[in-house]
C-alpha cells in the first residue's frame, strides 16, 4: 500500500478528535478519559503552533487518512512518538508502515533523530508495531530507535 505523510492542519481537527475519543484509542493511551472539543482545539492549536512538535497525518494513495503520528521534541534531536491508527484501519497490519512513513517525513527536517515510544505492556498490538518498525526495548515501558544512522 502506497502511503504519504503530510503536516496536520486545523481542517483535520474533527477527524483527530474522533480518533482521540475512540474507546480503543483511549484504552491504550496514557490519558484514558475523553476530551471535549474545546480541550481538543486548544491542544491542536498548541501542537500546530509549536516548533518542538510535529504532527503528521498519514494517508493512502487515494487521500484516505489512516493514521496520525506525533513527534514531541524532548530537546536536541530527541523525540517521543505517539501513533494512532484510525479505528476503521486497525488490525490490518498497517501500523508499522504508517510509523515508517511518518519517520521518513520527519527526516526531511531532522537528518538524525532519536525516537522513544512509551508502550503499555498489555498493548500487544503496539509492541508488535514497534518491533516491526525496528524499535528496541529500552527499560520498563520504553522502546527506542535512531534515525539517520544506518537506518
Amino acid at each position: 500500500m502506497k502511503l504519504s505523510a503530510r503536516n496536520a492542519t486545523h481542517s483535520d481537527s474533527e477527524l483527530l478528535l474522533a480518533w482521540r475519543n475512540n474507546s480503543g484509542t483511549r484504552a491504550q493511551s496514557r490519558e484514558t478519559r475523553g476530551v471535549t472539543q474545546e480541550e481538543h482545539l486548544r491542544w491542536l492549536e498548541s501542537v500546530l503552533g509549536s516548533r518542538d512538535r510535529q504532527l503528521f497525518l498519514v494517508e493512502k494513495g487515494d487521500g484516505t487518512p489512516i493514521g496520525s503520528v506525533r513527534f514531541d521534541g524532548q530537546g536536541g534531536n530527541v523525540f517521543e512518538v505517539s501513533i494512532t491508527i484510525g479505528p476503521l484501519h486497525r488490525g490490518r497490519g498497517s501500523g508499522a508502515s504508517v510509523l515508517l512513513c511518518a519517520e521518513s517525513f520527519l527526516t526531511r527536517s531532522f537528518s538524525t533523530a532519536y525516537i522513544r515510544a512509551f508502550i503499555k505492556p498489555s498493548n500487544v498490538a503496539s509492541v508488535r508495531l514497534f518491533e516491526s518498525a525496528h524499535y528496541i526495548p529500552e527499560y520498563d515501558r520504553w522502546w527506542s530507535k535512531r534515525l539517520g544512522t544506518n537506518d
